[in-house]
């Protein structure tokens, strides 16, 4: 098991005991997680990497022919994350996220954590013949 929960046991392996519990919450400003309003097909207004201002477009749900809902920009910021057009999404679905630091170039490179996880995965595989040994039948 590898923690992927941030604080400073981030990217440890453990191979007896548990992570920590998954909190349901993102990190820093909740509301830079975009949640789909309800359910429908998702099309983006907007690409990732745009820098977007408070209250801009980001994306409309079709929930059927005649009606859809927008999804706006919580503050100003980049978007860095958007679920892909035509995909159907339900209610409360995460559908993307806005970074108001706006640096773009955040959004095309791994993320600390993501390098932390990657890192705790490649230990475990290599730390452990039973595991490492079946990769090379």
């Amino acid at each position: 098991m590898v923690e992927t929960r941030r604080s400073h046991t981030l990217g440890r392996v453990y191979w007896n005991g548990t992570s920590q519990p998954d909190s349901g919450q993102p990190e820093g400003d909740q509301r830079r997680v975009l949640r789909a309003p309800g359910d429908g097909i998702l099309t983006g207004k907007a690409e990732i990497g745009d820098h977007l201002e408070e209250g801009q477009e980001v994306a409309r749900i079709q929930v059927d022919k005649y009606t859809s809902i927008q999804i706006h920009s919580p503050f100003a910021g980049v978007l860095r994350g958007l679920i892909h057009d035509g995909i159907h999404v339900t209610k409360g679905v995460k559908i993307g996220d806005v970074d108001p630091r706006g640096d773009a170039s955040a959004c095309f490179l791994v993320s600390d954590k993501a390098l932390a996880i990657g890192g705790a995965v490649l230990e475990a595989i290599l730390t452990r013949e039973e595991i490492r040994g079946q990769l090379w039948k």
